[in-house]
C-alpha cells in the first residue's frame, strides 16, 4: 500500500467520521482498518518525529482495550485522533528532503 492509497483511506475515514450516527461497531471497524494499515503508516513515520505515530498507536491501543465499554463519543474521539495522526504522517511523506524518504521529494533528492 503506497502513500496515495493511505491518504485516500484517511480521507475516507475522516469523511465518514462526519456521520453523527455511527455505531460502536462501525467505529471499531474503522479502527480495525487503521490497525491493518498501521505497518504502512509506520513506514512513513520512520524518517519523521515519532510524535504522530505515538498518537496513532496510543489511540488504536485505547480503542482495542475499551471498544466494548467506552462511550460512542469517546470511541469517535480516539478514531479521529488516530485518523488525524495518520494523515499528518502521510501529509509529510512527500515533503521529506532526506535520502530514502518516500515521495516525490525523496526522488528529487536522489536525482540531485
Amino acid at each position: 500500500m503506497d502513500g496515495t492509497h493511505l491518504t485516500l483511506l484517511c480521507d475516507r475515514l475522516a469523511a465518514r467520521l462526519d456521520d453523527r450516527v455511527l455505531t460502536r461497531f462501525q467505529l471499531t471497524d474503522m479502527a480495525t482498518v487503521l490497525l491493518v494499515a498501521q505497518p504502512y503508516i509506520h513506514q512513513g513515520a520512520v524518517a519523521q518525529s515519532g510524535t504522530d505515530m505515538h498518537v496513532v498507536n496510543g489511540s488504536l491501543r485505547w480503542i482495542r482495550g475499551h471498544d466494548q465499554d467506552a462511550l460512542v463519543g469517546d470511541l469517535r474521539s480516539e478514531v479521529a485522533k488516530a485518523v488525524d495522526g495518520a494523515a499528518q504522517i502521510l501529509g509529510r511523506q512527500g515533503s521529506c528532503p532526506q535520502p530514502g524518504c518516500r515521495g516525490e521529494s525523496g526522488q528529487e533528492w536522489a536525482h540531485a
